[in-house]
């Protein structure tokens, strides 16, 4: 590793014209006097892309905050006697988005030679770059950032060695922006193949109205589809009939894909091509414009060949729309696809059984995950792509079971640890972000994920990094403490959104639903409690981890105590189940009885009347989001309750799969979800893959890094079940066999100085054991 030299300067434009969705060029040219290998040093607000020579040698800022940089260092090894040029094209949004963050824009530079340096500074020559518009655009998404137009007709081989920038400016140096730099916690991604897609539909639309975004012209757009022989001709298209101005066609990537759209086409001049992308086309065409997102960019033909390649924006989705205006001549098309952008992986554990469909629901599974994984995790490609706390929680522990990627779960963690305010003791929704809206429960949960990372790699560096940290979020929880019945006050509605799952009552809507129940400022309600309940839990285990048991003597019977109130308080004896909040009229929510479960706070004598109110129709039903806590509630209960939990899953799961999904929903409800803005690819539904590993495997870590764990193997109506778990010493094999009796045969392979612990279900225990480390 690398340092940077304290000469090198953060530059930028020499005239800084537009201060948002900026695209700017930079040069240094340089003399060798022989070829050369050197290691390039490279930090950006708010990403890059590098090229030497004219060709491009890596790309991709880590997602960081503005005060504290991260630098990817890159080998180059083709440096060439006499005159090399080192070029950037550097992006920066100018404002405020889920996971970049306003910042001045700049570029800091380091070149690592044997004899000599070359650093950014006031010599290095800067314009705009002259095909991209830079200004203000419509927004894709409120999430994702601005929409962009290329224009190729002003195209120029800018990075090539023996282009003149005799006209450009030099570059200003920002000598007030002085953050702290370190090294990306993450190897960079590297550019991949493209993906292989299909031309599925031609046709020809007329387009009346050139106003609105590109999205909303596409969409008003008026179509004619047809046979794709009578449209293409050799990949030629064929004359535009005289009653329309548009041609269309859409490609098929044959599933869920994540990258950089790339087009190839060859045309006339001024050809005007308008990019949609999405992943679906239940409305015949791609849904590109959905209430107020916009998923279309828009590309200008020069004459001839046009390569393109739309960068720093990655793509989440399935489809391609290609709607074609302008044209004057011959269109050939080439290839209509994505760059593929896919975070290197070790080849996930494996796992078989005899259930007929478990191979094809954890292939899925894991697809999901893969799509929903980059520089750190993400809710959704398509959309959104943020590191949120809950939605990362699920795949930190989906994740564990398939690749033990312990360091990735942990650069998330810390991204999400950083956006810390004392005064409330919450974290910001996302990361890298400024503070917008809070959700509460999303601070609480991402303390238990510290500690399941703990306990799953072996490594307690967040633990201590996070320490007092941790203390100020506990003790700001419990300061909502009301005296009367000792538990926890929601936070100020008006200022924070009480929301827990994406369902009427806890969806956190300001009226919870009913309209005549508006939400009082210090009102109790069950999910502030139990994720609360939880975090001190977490906390507990991590300052015992920490050798503080002062404060595990501290919080131990304050934790112990609010569980007990919780039991008392919440308990609905007329419906047999716990209140959500304790008025008549609100909803009765599966969500809460699984929490109540799962953190073993439902006495036995109430457990009979819990389990008959999950299975009625009394209570709202759970999401995809919350099933961890189902599975790890029910899966300890009787062989009924158990049952009914798998069911749950495969039913659901197994129709997704039926309807050709690649990836699995953000919902049940699939792409007509929030309002036709649903998601098909959400890395929170991947619970096959937790299910597998720690209950049909049975593996779970008693102590941290898996030195002592449990094989617990969960039948069900299974007959055998064979497969991996990952840990930091190397991965836990189980296999296992039911016999005629109703018994199991285990046999478990563990890598040497881990210890197993091996633990039966009551109703299919295990009777011979064959243990042995390798």
């Amino acid at each position: 590793m690398t340092d940077f030299s304290k000469k090198a300067q953060w530059i930028w434009l020499e005239k800084d014209v537009f201060k948002i969705h900026q695209y700017a060029c930079f040069r240094r040219t340089f003399d060798l006097k022989e070829p050369a290998q050197g290691r390039l040093l490279v930090s950006a607000n708010w990403n890059f892309i590098a090229y030497l020579n004219g060709k491009e040698v890596g790309q991709g800022q880590f997602p960081d905050y503005p005060e504290q940089k991260t630098y990817t260092e890159l080998k180059l090894n083709d440096l060439r006697a006499g005159k090399n040029v080192l070029a950037f094209l550097v992006y920066n949004t100018g404002e405020d988005f889920f996971a970049t963050l306003k910042a001045p824009g700049g570029l800091l530079v380091q070149l690592c030679l044997d004899d000599q340096e070359i650093l950014t500074d006031e010599t290095w020559k800067c314009h705009l770059h002259h095909a991209f518009y830079s200004g203000r655009m419509p927004k894709m998404t409120s999430q994702l950032g601005f929409t962009t137009q290329y224009d190729a007709r002003k195209e120029e081989d800018w990075t090539a060695l023996d282009y003149d920038d005799s006209h450009w400016g030099f570059a200003t140096v920002n000598s007030s922006y002085k953050p702290t730099l370190t090294m990306r916690p993450l190897p960079p991604i590297s550019l991949g193949e493209r993906a292989e897609s299909t031309i599925v539909k031609t046709g020809w639309f007329c387009r009346k109205n050139e106003s609105g975004t590109f999205a909303e012209m596409v969409s008003s757009d008026s179509y004619d589809f047809v046979p794709m022989e009578s449209f293409l001709q050799n990949n030629e298209l064929s004359k535009i009939p005289a009653n329309k101005n548009g041609a269309v066609l859409i490609a098929d990537l044959a599933k869920e894909q994540v990258g950089f759209i790339e087009i190839e086409l060859i045309a006339e001049e001024g050809t005007i091509v308008d990019i949609s992308h999405g992943e679906h086309l239940e409305d015949c065409i791609v849904r590109a414009s959905v209430g107020g997102r916009n998923f279309t960019d828009r590309f200008i033909c020069r004459k001839g060949k046009n390569s393109y390649q739309l960068p720093f924006r990655r793509m989440g989705g399935r489809y391609l729309q290609l709607n074609l205006t302008h044209v004057s001549g011959t269109v050939k098309i080439v290839y209509i696809g994505l760059r593929k952008w896919d975070l290197p992986l070790s080849k996930a554990a494996s796992f078989e059984c005899d259930f007929p469909i478990a191979a094809k629901l954890r292939e899925v599974g894991l697809r999901t995950m893969r799509m929903c994984m980059h520089d750190h995790y993400e809710d959704c490609p398509w959309r959104e792509q943020g590191l949120y706390a809950y939605d990362s929680r699920n795949q930190m522990m989906f994740g564990y079971y398939a690749w033990g990627n312990y360091r990735f779960a942990e650069t998330s963690l810390d991204l999400l640890g950083h956006g810390f305010t004392p005064k409330d003791g919450h974290l910001n929704l996302c990361a890298p972000t400024h503070r917008s809206v809070i959700i509460p429960i999303f601070s609480y949960v991402w303390v238990s994920a510290l500690y399941e990372n703990y306990l799953y790699s072996g490594e307690d560096r967040l633990l201590h990094k996070f320490a007092t940290q941790l203390q100020i979020m506990t003790n700001q929880a419990l300061a909502l403490k009301d005296p009367k019945t000792g538990l926890i006050e929601i936070p100020d509605p008006e200022k924070y959104w009480n929301f827990c799952e994406w369902v009427p009552g806890l969806d956190g809507s300001i009226n919870g639903g009913v309209k005549e129940h508006p939400p009082l400022t210090h009102e109790i309600q069950a999910p502030q409690n139990l994720y609360i309940y939880e975090m001190l839990s977490s906390y507990i285990k991590i300052m015992h981890a920490l050798g503080n048991l002062s404060e595990v003597e501290r919080m131990t019977p304050i934790r112990d105590t609010l569980g007990k109130a919780i039991e008392n308080y919440f308990w609905n004896e007329k419906e047999g189940c716990y209140w959500t909040r304790q008025q008549p009229g609100f909803h009765l929510h599966k969500h809460i009885q699984y929490l109540m479960l799962a953190f073993d706070l439902v006495p036995e004598s109430k457990k009979a009347r819990v389990f008959s109110a999950l299975r009625s129709t009394k209570l709202t039903e759970l999401t995809f989001s919350p099933l961890l806590y189902q599975m790890n509630g029910l899966l300890k209960q009787s062989s009924t309750e158990q049952e009914y939990a798998v069911k749950k899953i495969n039913d659901v799961y197994k129709k997704m799969l039926n309807k050709g999904a690649t990836t699995f929903w953000e919902t049940e409800d699939g792409a007509s979800a929030f309002s036709d803005a649903g998601s098909l690819c959400h890395a929170w539904s991947s619970i096959h893959i937790y299910y597998y590993g720690a209950f049909v495997l049975g593996v779970r870590p008693l102590t941290a890094g898996f030195k002592k764990f449990e094989v617990k193997p969960y039948a069900g109506k299974l007959n055998y079940a064979k497969g991996t778990v990952p840990t930091p010493a190397g991965n836990i094999q189980i296999e296992w066999r039911k016999t005629p009796q109703n018994t199991l045969i285990v046999s478990v392979q563990y890598p040497t100085g881990l210890t197993p612990k091996i633990v039966s279900y009551p109703d299919c225990p295990v009777t011979e054991i064959h243990s042995n480390e390798y």
